[in-house]
């Protein structure tokens, strides 16, 4: 093959693409394809310099000339939303088309995410903060364009309230830690009804109790009951 240079300082927005023959009979004529890549805007210039082993025509150069536009962006494919349970991971997506580079600014609930500049946007152990209306919007020299809207749900996590019947205790004796013990499946609070320090009437009564979980954006409440036989004094 022979040797194509570019000069000038257009050049590096310009290749060959294939090359021409390295023989050319007299009065022959070969084609060879020079690809535009252009870097900028506007016109760009370059000379192209083909070598030959004609001691009558050593090189050969053409001036080439081509202009730069950025194509505006535009939606192939916008997010999906998804339903997902609390510390669950997911990913949204985008698609999108235009001149290079392209900027991604993505929004939940019409607020920017700071930090993402990216097609994809990770959502790893989402909880109940994350749940929203996501979009995206993406921008190059040319303009703007923005996604449809995607929904994310995110279910909250069972929580299990547990409390076993407690021994009878004798009229007067008010209730406390030994009656009031029930246990859940995460940390968190319990409130009694009735609450610590009742004393009951002789009989059998109905303890219930509310429990809220420590961490509300991944685990939901839950309520349990017992039973306590109050026997006379």
């Amino acid at each position: 093959t022979l040797p194509i240079t570019f000069s000038g300082s257009g050049a590096a927005d310009f290749s060959v693409v294939s090359t021409p023959a390295l023989t050319v009979a007299p009065g022959a004529t070969n084609e060879f394809v020079v690809r535009f890549d252009p870097s900028e805007t506007g016109t760009r210039s370059a000379t192209l310099t083909l070598g030959s082993d004609d001691g009558n025509e050593p090189t050969y150069t053409f001036e080439i000339t081509g202009v730069g536009i950025v194509i505006p962006p535009t939606i192939t494919s916008s997010p999906v939303g998804r339903n997902l349970n609390a510390l669950q991971d997911a990913t949204l997506f985008v698609g999108a088309n235009g001149t290079s580079p392209l900027t991604y600014f993505w929004y939940r609930d019409g607020m920017l995410i700071p930090g993402v500049n990216s097609a994809a946007l990770p959502l790893n152990d989402v909880t109940l903060a994350d749940a929203g209306l996501y979009h995206v919007v993406v921008s190059n020299l040319a303009g703007t364009v923005t996604s449809e809207s995607a929904q994310i749900t995110v279910n909250l996590l069972p929580s299990v309230a547990s409390w076993n019947d407690p021994a009878p205790i004798v009229y007067g004796t008010p209730l406390g830690v030994s009656q009031l013990n029930a246990t859940a499946s995460v940390a968190g609070t319990f409130v009694y009804s009735p609450s610590a320090g009742a004393v009951l009437a002789a009989g059998t009564h109905n303890l219930d109790v509310t429990f809220t979980p420590a961490n509300p954006q991944v685990y939901s409440g839950s309520m349990a009951s017992a039973q306590i036989v109050v026997t006379p004094a």
